[in-house]
């Protein structure tokens, strides 16, 4: 008995469908069949005819649902182990398909002796039945899927493979039985060609970059109808890069390929390439000193984006093409990002040289004392000075009140100001008195007042009043909370030839005139004086000036009291002057005279 094959289902699915879901046309088509291992199962068919004939029906069905409906019949006589080459055959068509698979079958068997050459007949020993048949047909495969290599689980996919043109699928299904009992494979040769339905080169379109990536559907190739120069990534990729030069207007022709299902396809795309815009960025100057304005400019934008230094924020935006600023030190780089009319972008930057200021810092304002100066100095070296003083020295010195300004400038021939402001304390004022005279043996007191920080005397005293009992020039000095000083002075002379030797005193202890003394002055220190008692004895003598005016006689003798009476005394002195006094010129002095001790 002869076995009945079927050729497995091929599906031919959309290569990557979920990004490539377009529609296509596709035509699927047998072009060679084949029987091999023909069985000869010695029935009255194989007596009669000989080698028994292979029979195939083919059908085809996309897993969109067209097709299946008939099948094809093919038949060839005792044609085992050799392709049968066929005319046309084809076995579906898809338009503008969603399509994905395409599943193919097979029918195969080995026809005998009985019936016509596309109906099976199947063993019938029966004479009087109406399909009775002593040599049916075996080696049967019933409509099934087909098998092949590159139709793993019995599909194939189309779209694997190239469009527009023929690829080709070998494919088998096995006839039913073993080796041994007359096992057949029939074999198929299937062709299939597929293109994409949508046939557009796309949008026209603009870059800024010479760079522009194309946007086709369909199978084609890419060409310059217009437009110089130019090229492309791959001719024959809908999304080709396109690079083109900057200025030109470019139209490029998408053209089906020659063997395509529809092979007179052609769309164009206009493509402008604008160029990148060049901001042309320019500086008022390419050096300036820190602090300085500096201006820069852009062209060819209707925006500009300004910022110092690449990783900084915009620090101006909008459609002013100069910034201007102040604030620039050696290293920056002015940035600009500049947008044209056709919305492309440019960048630029550009660096200029910065010189630093001269350091200059004449001090804190202050005030000095009345009378006194303030050197201000410029200290660094520079180049050159200029004081608001007109002076051109490094420093100046000054004792007025008022502000000094001074400018300076470095060898970078940078200039920078600073100022002083001076003022005037009032220096205290100290007064001891006018100049005066006192007696050899008085005590002056010289006072310089309260509410000074310190005082000075000349004397070395440093209180605010002193006492002197001494003739010549005093001096105080003072200063006040300011630091500032006052001075004055005061001269004390001795009150010349104004000696008074009283002519009596009482020394009985009342503390009233107890003591005989010499008043006033006129004489210099070594003198002779004596006092005698009526018997010509000497009871009282000094040779000191200063001993008769603060020590005087007390009136005793040994220590013993002297009796009441009248005394005589005697004088020998010189002048200030060193010479011997002439009495006759002082008046109330004479060198010799008495006194009454009266107790």
């Amino acid at each position: 008995m002869k076995l009945f094959y079927v050729l497995p289902v091929f599906f031919l699915s959309f290569f990557n469908f979920m990004l490539n879901a377009q529609n296509v046309n596709y035509e699927v088509k047998v072009v060679e069949l084949m029987a091999e291992a023909d069985a000869d199962d010695g029935g009255i068919g194989s007596f009669l005819y000989g080698d028994q004939d292979p029979t195939w029906f083919v059908r085809a069905q996309d897993n969109a649902g067209v097709g299946f409906n008939t099948a094809q019949c093919k038949h060839v006589t005792n044609q085992w182990g050799d392709w049968w080459n066929l005319a046309d055959y084809t076995l579906i068509t898809g338009t503008n398909s969603s399509a994905t698979l395409i599943n193919v079958q097979m029918e195969c068997w080995e026809k005998d002796a009985c019936g016509g050459n596309c109906t099976y007949r199947v063993f019938q020993p029966n004479p009087f039945a109406s399909n009775f048949c002593l040599d049916g047909d075996d080696n049967y495969a019933s409509m099934g899927n087909v098998s092949g290599t590159l139709a793993p689980s019995g599909q194939i996919s189309f779209k694997n493979d190239p469009p527009c043109q023929w690829n080709e699928y070998l494919v088998s299904r096995d006839g039913a039985g073993s080796p041994s009992n007359g096992y057949e494979q029939y074999w198929a040769k299937i062709q299939i060609k597929w293109e994409y339905t949508t046939f557009d080169a796309g949008t026209d379109d603009a870059a800024c970059d010479s760079i522009i990536n194309l946007n086709a559907s369909g199978n084609g190739t890419w060409s310059v109808s217009a437009g110089n120069g130019g090229f492309f990534s791959n001719n024959a990729d809908p999304n080709a890069v396109f690079t083109g030069q900057p200025g030109e207007t470019y139209t490029l022709t998408w053209s089906s390929l020659a063997g395509c299902l529809n092979s007179t396809n052609s769309s164009d795309v206009i493509i402008e390439i604008y160029g990148l815009p060049e901001p042309l960025l320019s500086s008022s100057s390419d050096s300036i000193c820190a602090g300085d304005s500096v201006t820069f400019y852009a062209n060819n934008g209707i925006n500009y984006d300004w910022s110092i230094n690449s990783n900084s924020s915009v620090i101006q935006s909008g459609s002013t093409n100069t910034f201007t600023t102040t604030n620039l030190t050696q290293g920056d780089t002015i940035f600009v990002t500049m947008t044209d009319s056709n919305s492309c972008v440019g960048n630029d930057f550009y660096t200029i040289d910065v010189s630093p200021l001269p350091v200059l810092n004449l001090g804190n304002d202050t005030t000095i004392c009345d009378g006194f100066s303030l050197t201000i100095d410029g200290t660094t070296p520079f180049v050159s000075y200029q004081w608001s003083t007109g002076e051109t020295t490094s420093s100046i010195s000054v004792a007025d009140s008022g502000i000094y300004s001074l400018t300076v400038t470095n060898n970078y021939d940078c200039s920078t100001t600073d100022n002083i402001s001076v003022g005037l304390y009032t220096n205290p004022t100290v007064n001891i008195g006018p100049d005066t005279s006192i007696n050899e043996i008085d005590n002056l007191l010289l006072d310089a007042g309260s509410g000074f920080s310190s005082y000075n005397w000349s004397t070395g005293e440093n209180s605010s009043d002193i006492f002197v009992n001494e003739f010549g020039e005093f001096w105080v000095t003072v200063t006040d909370a300011n630091g500032c000083i006052g001075i004055d002075s005061i001269i004390v002379t001795q009150i010349q030839n104004n000696l008074f030797l009283p002519t009596m005193f009482t020394p009985n202890g009342d503390g009233n005139n107890d003591i005989l003394l010499l008043y006033g002055n006129g004489f210099s220190e070594d003198i002779l004086f004596q006092i005698y008692n009526r018997w010509g004895e000497v009871v009282y003598s000094t040779t000191s000036l200063i001993e008769l005016k603060t020590v005087g006689w007390n009136g005793k003798f040994n220590e013993i009291d002297q009796p009441g009476g009248v005394y005589l005394w005697t004088l020998v002195a010189n002048d200030l002057g060193g010479n011997p006094v002439d009495f006759s010129l002082i008046d109330n002095m004479n060198s010799s005279g008495s006194i009454l001790l009266k107790r």
